[in-house]
């Protein structure tokens, strides 16, 4: 493996507490960083045995960061081999579903044609393809690819790009057409609850329809359609680093609910405060929760509408 300047040494491993001067110093020398994050990225994509027998290591995910957020788009290539690995959940971890859309759309240069590629991939995994779809629309929704392009091609993925069968692709499909609104999929999205390619778990045709014949567009302004600007402000919070977290080994749980130190504010009670305000986060132990399962939190909510989201 390539030797690394010192600066970014510390980035190469899963240290306690965040690396925070090294990210700074890695972002304010930026032309030399990156191509030793280039490296790195393509390590791990022709090399993923090296990163998933060790589960500290740590550097293709601060690549990831810091070359979306320079707009690197030599990284897009590494960065699909990677999702498209059969291990990526070991690669990447739930990174996969809080993170790869918007560094794919970050990556992108504008060009949809590698994502869509991930997408229609029946060998990837379903949430890397998943996280492709929502990449499409964080490219479209921050004016690097037109909405009409983009809603034709989602029509298409209705039609005659996706393979007719159940799985979390088509409701990753269904949910992106529901925050932009898109009128002209409702007729395509009945057909899919119809032949069961939907799980109803995940959104209700109902829900989904009433959703659509709204027009609002407020879950555009969820992370899910970011693009990534601020590495810090994006890992410094996964529990990973954490120095009151205990570290159960698991590659899953870099990303997590920070610890809550302090209870919620005098002036928010339960009567007149807001249930999220009021919630008290769930902290995984055992294994990772899928993002259509109820949330073990106690909510009722879902757990990608509760403490699986961002």
């Amino acid at each position: 493996m390539e030797t690394l300047p010192d600066y970014l040494k510390p980035l190469a491993t899963l240290t306690r507490p965040f690396p925070r001067e090294a990210v700074v110093t890695a972002i304010e020398r930026r032309e030399e960083s990156v191509p030793h994050l280039l490296a790195a990225l393509e390590r791990a994509a022709n090399h993923p045995e090296e990163f998933i027998g060790n589960p500290d290591a740590i550097l293709h995910e601060f690549a990831l960061y810091l070359l979306a957020q320079f707009r690197e788009t030599r990284g897009i290539r590494p960065s699909l081999v990677i999702a498209r690995h059969p291990r990526v959940d070991d690669l990447l971890g739930d990174l996969i579903t809080e993170g790869l859309g918007p560094i794919l759309a970050s990556l992108s240069g504008g060009d949809p044609m590698p994502i869509q590629s991930l997408v229609e991939d029946e060998k990837a995994e379903v949430f890397a393809r998943g996280a492709g779809i929502e990449a499409l629309g964080a490219m479209s929704r921050h004016g690097l690819w037109s909405e009409r392009l983009f809603a034709s091609y989602l029509s298409q993925l209705y039609t005659v790009r996706l393979e007719r069968k159940p799985s979390h692709v088509w409701d990753a499909l269904i949910s992106v057409s529901t925050d932009f609104a898109m009128g002209e999929h409702l007729e395509l999205i009945r057909d899919a609850f119809e032949e069961g390619l939907a799980d109803p778990g995940y959104d209700t045709l109902r829900d989904v329809t009433a959703a659509i014949r709204s027009g609002s567009r407020t879950e555009l302004e969820t992370r899910a359609y970011r693009l990534i600007d601020d590495t810090i402000g994006e890992m410094s919070r996964w529990c990973c680093f954490d120095e009151e977290e205990d570290d159960d080994g698991d590659r899953n749980s870099h990303y997590g609910i920070p610890h809550v130190s302090s209870p919620p504010p005098p002036e928010l009670s339960p009567v007149s405060a807001p249930s999220h305000a009021i919630r008290t986060p769930f902290r995984r132990t055992g294994p990772k929760i899928g993002r259509n399962e109820p949330c073990p939190c106690g909510s009722g909510k879902k757990y990608k509408r509760c403490c699986g989201q961002p």
